[in-house]
């Protein structure tokens, strides 16, 4: 029997398991059927008992444990047998030597001399080359003053890879086209520059301004009923232009106005 039923049998059977028969260790698993250790103790006793009916109480036992795995390697690992209940263990004959060491003090300072850590010398260097700064030179006032303008705002199909032949037939449509757009893109880069002393003259200014205020206030807003207007007075072409506008500053009621002016028109 090993450690491991040992431990057991301490537990559970301290005075009756070593003294029990197979018959007495059966009839106590019949009494305790819920018993684990019980089952596990029959099965401890039919194999030293070398029983037949081994087999099938061990298939029992498993099922009471949650690692069968683990309780047959413990049933069947080859431990040494352990003493009896009540026989008492061996002692060591060999007791234990207490000697006194002589512990050698050192003093604090010393220690904290000792300790200090001291920076070996770095090797000399050789070979070495020094590297050369960044030289600055002062900025020339004459190039500060210079514009970086994109490729393709100088000429646009030059920067697409589109190289035009001057040569090329005057009959040719497509290059006449390209030339002619390649000049107007010109003309608008220098239109900007050209015209940024022009200003407004004071009386365009304020037709401006006042067309403006015309606008916010509403007064040439043209309404559904001066197009009804239009239309009782007999004028079918200003009623069917004013539905016309209407219908485009209204898109949702585009449907309304379009039946308004198919009305008219009859």
């Amino acid at each position: 029997m090993n450690n491991f039923i040992n431990a057991i049998t301490e537990a559970v059977l301290p005075a009756k398991y070593h003294a029990s028969s197979v018959f007495e260790m059966e009839t106590l698993a019949e009494e305790h059927p819920y018993s684990a250790a019980l089952q596990l103790l029959l099965a401890a006793r039919l194999h030293e008992a070398n029983d037949p009916s081994l087999k099938k109480q061990w298939q029992k036992t498993l099922l009471y444990f949650k690692d069968p795995l683990f309780l047959q390697y413990q049933f069947y690992a080859k431990n040494n047998e352990i003493r009896k209940t009540g026989e008492p263990a061996a002692h060591n004959s060999h007791e234990a030597e207490v000697v006194d060491h002589k512990i050698e003090t050192t003093p604090l300072p010393a220690i904290i001399a000792s300790g200090t850590p001291q920076q070996a010398p770095l090797p000399a260097a050789s070979g070495t080359t020094d590297i050369p700064g960044i030289k600055l030179e002062p900025l020339d006032a004459a190039k500060a003053d210079l514009l970086f303008t994109p490729y393709y705002t100088v000429d646009y199909f030059a920067a697409q890879g589109i190289k035009l032949n001057d040569d090329a037939n005057a009959s040719d449509r497509f290059g006449t086209q390209l030339k002619s757009f390649t000049s107007w893109l010109k003309e608008m880069r220098r239109l900007p520059d050209a015209t940024t002393g022009i200003r407004l003259s004071s009386k365009g200014a304020a037709e401006i301004e006042k067309m403006a205020e015309q606008s916010l206030s509403g007064k040439n807003e043209e309404t559904a009923a001066m197009a009804e207007v239009w239309a009782k007075q007999g004028n079918k072409d200003k009623a069917i232009e004013i539905y016309q506008k209407l219908s485009l500053q209204n898109p949702s009621k585009r449907a309304y106005f379009a039946a308004k002016i198919e009305h008219l028109k009859k």
